[in-house]
């Protein structure tokens, strides 16, 4: 993915949550550019206190979990996930051009995202080169710099939605054309009623293939994949508090209420209702 050469530079928007701003293992929210490159590409058994994570926009490289030597390649269009107290490395390979956008958050918010399945344990996966998420990934930014400390709080939606929004890009490098195309319908068209076969015709895919293909590339099925995606858009509705419930429910294809909230509860494990009691604070 090209981005304009204004954006390889380093650039930090740092704000404090004001409630406990000496803690800053849980005070800290931000994000920005940063570029790689020479002796600085090396950094060995990293211990975050907070919660990071960066999408690669270019360059290469690997991630390493220090404890059980584990590694993931990096490529353009990975997100790396690094948890509060998971030692490990990340190795950039040196003139490959690299650029990320990060963003933090404090350990305590990793936790509530953990609770609210938000975030997930895997530390590399793969969402695409997208100018659809650089474009999600500016308006976080600029939302950042128009807002000051005094009101740093109010961040803290717009950063779930954002792990949310990451969240549901996820695929593997390795899928097809014709995936990648059932993948993008889905997500535009998650609250319509489109058969699954009906989509597989549209990618060019027999409906026995494309099944086939997507468990194995992601481990779940279109159906459950579909769901997840209602489930995290419905997330995000509920926590804006701008809607019930119901018309949630409505706006999201569901048949009714009780359809939304008894599938709402098998995947997240509350009701819409005591999740929004809960998180939505």
């Amino acid at each position: 993915m090209q981005v304009e050469a204004r954006y390889y530079r380093d650039h930090t928007v740092h704000r404090t949550l004001l409630q406990n701003p000496e803690d800053t293992a849980n005070s800290l929210i931000s994000c920005g550019f940063l570029r790689k490159e020479g002796r600085s590409c090396v950094q060995r058994d990293e211990l975050f206190r907070y919660y990071g994570g960066l999408y690669v926009i270019s360059g290469t490289g690997v991630y390493i979990d220090a404890e059980t030597g584990r590694r993931w390649p990096i490529t353009p269009g990975c997100v790396v996930q690094r948890m509060p107290g998971v030692r490990h490395h990340t190795l950039v390979d040196e003139g490959s051009g690299w650029l990320e956008f990060y963003f933090c958050a404090g350990a305590r918010i990793f936790e509530t995202l953990t609770a609210m399945k938000v975030v997930t344990d895997e530390p590399v996966f793969f969402a695409g080169e997208s100018r659809e998420i650089f474009k999600r990934l500016l308006a976080y930014e600029e939302l950042m710099e128009r807002t000051d400390d005094f009101r740093a709080q109010e961040l803290l939606p717009e950063f779930q939605r954002l792990l949310l929004y990451l969240n549901g890009c996820r695929r593997t490098p390795e899928e097809s054309d014709g995936l990648q195309r059932a993948c993008e319908m889905l997500r535009q068209n998650y609250q319509v009623g489109l058969s699954l076969e009906e989509i597989a015709e549209a990618c060019g895919i027999g409906y026995e293939s494309l099944r086939k293909q997507f468990r194995q590339a992601y481990g779940c099925s279109l159906s459950q994949y579909r769901i997840q995606l209602r489930i995290n858009a419905g997330k995000t509705m509920l926590l804006d508090r701008r809607m019930s419930v119901k018309e949630v429910a409505a706006e999201l294809g569901y048949c009714d209420t009780y359809a939304f909230c008894n599938q709402f509860k098998r995947q997240v494990g509350v009701s819409p209702g005591r999740f929004v009691s809960d998180w939505g604070k």
